[in-house]
C-alpha cells in the first residue's frame, strides 16, 4: 500500500516524521514517501531508512499577514497546487498530513478517494493564542484561539483517522472520530548514545537542544548564565532577529558563558550529550506546554543526563517519579542556577539521576512501544 506523508516546514530528516513514523511503516511493508518543502535548500529525490523523500517549491509569501491579501491568496493557491501535484504523482492510498496549515487540502484529497490521517503534533489553538498574545495582544490571541479551534475541529472531521502526540491533545478529538490514536514522540533508543560513565571527568557543560525562542526559556538562561559554574551550549534552529536580540541584550554572557551551536544532526547532538553534565528544559509557562511531552527531555534521559525542567505537573509526574532530575520555576533564574550548579558540583548525583532516566526510557518512554499504536491506526485504514 502506498502512503505519502506531507509536511511544509518540517525538515527532510525530521525525527518524528522520517526516522520514526515513516521508517516504522516502511519496515511494516508499506511503500512510503515523505514529501516536504524545499525551504531548507533541498531538492530532487532522496532515499533513507526505506523511505523516499521528495520536495516541492516553498512559497513563503503564502504565509503571514500582508497588506495585499489578494497576492497572499494567489500565493496560497500556487502552494496548494504545488503540494497537490506532488501528491497526485505518487498515487497514494493514504495521505498523512503533519501540519494544521495543510488541512484545507483535505477536500481535494477526499475527492480522489484517498484516505487521510491528520497527525496533531501541537495543541494548535493554544499555540496560536500564545504567539498572537505575545506579538499583538491577549484579546486578539483569544480570538485567534477560538477561530483556530473551530477551523481545526471542522476540517479534522473529514479525516479518516487522527493521531495525537499527547493524551491531552487526543482528548480534544474524541468526539471528532472513532479512529483515534495517541502516538507519543518518545526517543529511538538506537538514535541516542548512552555514555555517562565518564560523568566525573566531564567539563562543566550544560546543554539545551531544540527550537530556540523567548518562550523556550533561552533569554532567562542567558541572563543568569554568569552565575552558572560552567558553559551553556545551546543547539537548535534560531531566528536571526532573536539571535541578534540575545547578542545585543547579553553581550558579555554571549561572549563568555553561552555558545549558540546552530542546528545539529543526530551525530552532533550525541556528541553534545556526550560532553554535557546537565540537560535543560525550562520552557516558560504556556498552556501549550503544560501538557506537552518535549522530546528533548526524554532524549536527555535516554543519554543518561539529569534534567533541570520546568515544574509543570505532567513533567513532574514523569521526572520526579523517575528520580532523574530537578524541577524549577522557569521564571526564576536563581532557582535554575541553583539546580544546575548542584548537579555540576555533585557528579555522583548527576550520574545516578542520569542512570535512573535512562532506565525509565528503556522500560516505557521509547519509540519501539509507540510504533505499535501507529500500526493500529494504519491496520484499520488499510482494510478495504
Amino acid at each position: 500500500m502506498k502512503v505519502v506523508h506531507v509536511g511544509i516546514v518540517h525538515r527532510k530528516d525530521d525525527t518524528r516524521i522520517l526516522k520514526k513514523e515513516c521508517a516504522s511503516l516502511a519496515r511494516r511493508g508499506y511503500n512510503v514517501t515523505y514529501v516536504t518543502s524545499d525551504c531548507y535548500g533541498d531538492s530532487g529525490e532522496e532515499k533513507e531508512d526505506g523511505v523516499t523523500i521528495k520536495f516541492y517549491s516553498f512559497n513563503k509569501k503564502a504565509f503571514g499577514w500582508q497588506w495585499n491579501m489578494l497576492e497572499v491568496w494567489k500565493n496560497q493557491r500556487r502552494l496548494r497546487d504545488e503540494i497537490l501535484s506532488t501528491i497526485w504523482k505518487e498515487n497514494p492510498s493514504i495521505v498523512h498530513l503533519h501540519e494544521y496549515a495543510l488541512l484545507p487540502l483535505m477536500k481535494y484529497i477526499k475527492k480522489k478517494g484517498i484516505k487521510i490521517i491528520y497527525d496533531v503534533h501541537e495543541d494548535t489553538p493554544r499555540e496560536q493564542k500564545a504567539c498572537c498574545s505575545q506579538s499583538l495582544n491577549k484579546w486578539i490571541g483569544t480570538a485567534i484561539e477560538y477561530w483556530t479551534e473551530i477551523k481545526e475541529g471542522w476540517w479534522s472531521r473529514q479525516a479518516d483517522g487522527i493521531i495525537a502526540a499527547t493524551p491531552h491533545i487526543k482528548k480534544r478529538f474524541e468526539k471528532v472520530t472513532k479512529v483515534l490514536s495517541c502516538v507519543r514522540n518518545y526517543p529511538l533508543l538506537s538514535d541516542i548514545q548512552y555514555q555517562n560513565d565518564n560523568m566525573e571527568q566531564r567539563e562543566s557543560i550544560v546543554c539545551y537542544s531544540g527550537g530556540m525562542g523567548e518562550d523556550r526559556g533561552i533569554s532567562k538562561l542567558c541572563e543568569f548564565s554568569k552565575k552558572i559554574n560552567g558553559m551553556c551550549l545551546l543547539a537548535g534552529n534560531i531566528g536571526k532577529d532573536y539571535e541578534n536580540y540575545l547578542k545585543n541584550k547579553f553581550p558579555e554572557e554571549m561572549n563568555s558563558k553561552v555558545k549558540l551551536m546552530g542546528y545539529l544532526n543526530r551525530g552532533e547532538v550525541n556528541d553534545l550529550y556526550g560532553q554535557s553534565v546537565v540537560g535543560v528544559c525550562t520552557l516558560l509557562y504556556n498552556p501549550n506546554y503544560y501538557y506537552a511531552l518535549p522530546i528533548k527531555m526524554f532524549e536527555y534521559m535516554a543519554a543518561g543526563l539529569p534534567v533541570v525542567h520546568s515544574n509543570f505537573p505532567l513533567w513532574n509526574s514523569i521526572v520526579q517519579k523517575s528520580k532523574c532530575g530537578i524541577a524549577v520555576n522557569p521564571e526564576n533564574g536563581e532557582e535554575i542556577v541553583h539546580a544546575i550548579n548542584r548537579l555540576l558540583k555533585d557528579r555522583k548525583l548527576a550520574k545516578k539521576m542520569g542512570d535512573n532516566g535512562r532506565n525509565e526510557v528503556v522500560k516505557k518512554y521509547n519509540w519501539s512501544l509507540e510504533e505499535k499504536e501507529l500500526y493500529k491506526i494504519y491496520d484499520i485504514l488499510a482494510e478495504p
